[in-house]
């Protein structure tokens, strides 16, 4: 009976104790309180970018009556987008607190209409000429984020992974989108990615039937234009799939002092043919057999190859093939193959680099696969909010500049080890940053003259927050205190 009572009284006050902490009102208050706190660092990083370039576009320039000034334009969608919403619609819940993110965004107007920014945009891209002028302006804006950054170095060299990755639009019938390779509707951009940190070094909006190839000469050159300008000295290594297996392309990074690993496309020849190449030329060192039945061939070989330079001068040169043989005559299981399972994996390369450090980087390359992923998930870019070819161009190179933001201000996090984190990891996640800095929930206090962010007593980002801001904060005519 005594157990039954102290049970029965146990119960009483967990009730008790339930009722009084259970939220039973919700009310509002006439404090100042913001959603996305995590503009204010977005910006302090605008202060590194002269987003004044695009206020000198012709385009622009031919409509003087405009109220807000493109730079402003693409503020706010980049704002936007580093809330991990790139719609147009997205912008309309920073008006609702206009005096807020508009000054912490260094607007000089305000926070323009979702519509007039789908406007200015489609005026950005109403021609091919327009665009390419808007196209350079972000560019030289994308260089001025990552100049002066620190970007890790990987086996002595600098990568840069050129990749293609298609953007799924089916059922929509978007300017533009067409059969990719991943059997699907949608786009075909190809994106430059540097730094083990895989900041955005340069991007291209292509169509989705476009071949991986086409139009990657010209698009190299741009990219070691970039990575020259951020990264002056030092080796800079490119890493390309199978698809850009072209002497076009290594004459060019050979003209210009670049390094290269790409994956060489066997086209017609014969596994087998390489495979007793492999047991003739191969040191018994480098041959492994991980288990019965599988044989791991290691080694290199020379390739003679012709090229043509910038002038058309055509020119002799010798590349080092890398060749991973893998012989499998019996499966997992114990199965025999008749006849044996021969794969070969072929690099080709101008390094250094051992025959083993050369397979380890290409097999690295597949990193720049979770960027994509960042790009499309946390982003939410994969569905362009535009239907306009041309205006999606516009779009992708502002979400180039959106990207960069969030992947600096994460590789600022890097360096405060004690922020909340759930184990070890190189680079933060873009969803990581958007909803620890970017969504961060603040109270605004105005105190003679100068504003102050309070992130409260509970908030686990709170210090992370401050390093960030304090980091990026490059004002001296006034000190913003969190």
């Amino acid at each position: 009976p005594y157990t039954t009572l102290f049970r029965s009284l146990r119960l009483i006050m967990s009730s008790r104790n339930f009722i009084r902490n259970r939220i039973l009102n919700v009310s509002s208050s006439g404090k100042h309180i913001v959603g996305n706190a995590g503009i204010a660092i977005v910006g302090n990083i605008f202060d590194k970018v002269n987003l004044g370039r695009f206020n000198n576009l012709s385009i622009e320039l031919a409509h003087p009556a405009n109220t807000y000034p493109l730079s402003d334009v693409v503020k706010a969608e980049v704002m936007s987008m580093c809330c991990g919403d790139p719609s147009f619609e997205g912008i309309r819940d920073f008006r609702e607190d206009e005096d807020f993110y508009a000054g912490a965004a260094g607007m000089t107007v305000g926070i323009p209409s979702p519509e007039t920014v789908r406007q200015r945009l489609d005026l950005c891209g109403i021609s091919e000429d327009s665009f390419k002028e808007f196209h350079k302006a972000a560019v030289l804006c994308n260089r001025e984020l990552l100049k002066g950054e620190e970007l890790t170095c990987e086996h002595g060299y600098l990568m840069v992974d050129l990749d293609v990755t298609p953007f799924n639009e089916s059922k929509s019938s978007k300017e533009g989108i067409s059969m990719t390779y991943k059997h699907f509707i949608g786009y075909s951009p190809n994106y430059a990615q540097c730094g083990k940190e895989k900041g955005l070094l340069f991007s291209e909006w292509r169509p989705g039937k476009q071949h991986c190839q086409k139009g990657t000469p010209e698009f190299i050159s741009q990219a070691i234009e970039s990575v020259r300008d951020i990264y002056p000295s030092g080796d800079v290594m490119f890493r390309m799939d199978s698809g850009n297996d072209s002497m076009e392309n290594y004459g060019i990074l050979i003209e210009n002092g670049m390094y290269f690993v790409c994956k060489r496309n066997l086209r017609a020849e014969s596994v087998y043919d390489w495979l007793d190449h492999a047991k003739k030329y191969t040191l018994k060192e480098n041959i492994d057999s991980p288990r019965e039945g599988k044989t791991v061939y290691i080694g290199s070989t020379w390739l003679d190859r012709e090229y043509k330079d910038a002038s058309g001068e055509t020119k002799q040169v010798t590349l080092r093939a890398v060749y991973e043989i893998i012989e499998r005559t019996m499966d997992p299981d114990g199965q025999y193959l008749m006849p044996a399972n021969v794969e070969v994996n072929m690099f080709l390369t101008n390094s250094n680099l051992s025959d083993e450090e050369v397979i380890q980087v290409y097999h690295e390359h597949a990193t720049c696969e979770q960027c994509h992923a960042e790009l499309k998930t946390d982003l939410g870019f994969e569905k362009v909010p535009s239907g306009k070819y041309l205006t999606n161009c516009v779009l992708n190179d502002i979400a180039m500049l959106a990207f960069n933001i969030l992947r600096i201000i994460g590789m600022r996090l890097y360096d405060l080890r004690e922020i909340p984190k759930r184990g070890k990891a190189f680079r933060r996640r873009i969803s990581t940053v958007i909803h620890g800095i970017m969504r961060a929930p603040a109270m605004i206090i105005e105190h003679g003259r100068y504003r102050t962010i309070d992130l409260g007593g509970v908030n686990p980002w709170a210090e992370a927050f401050e390093y960030v801001f304090d980091f990026y904060d490059c004002s001296c005519r006034r000190k913003r205190v969190i």
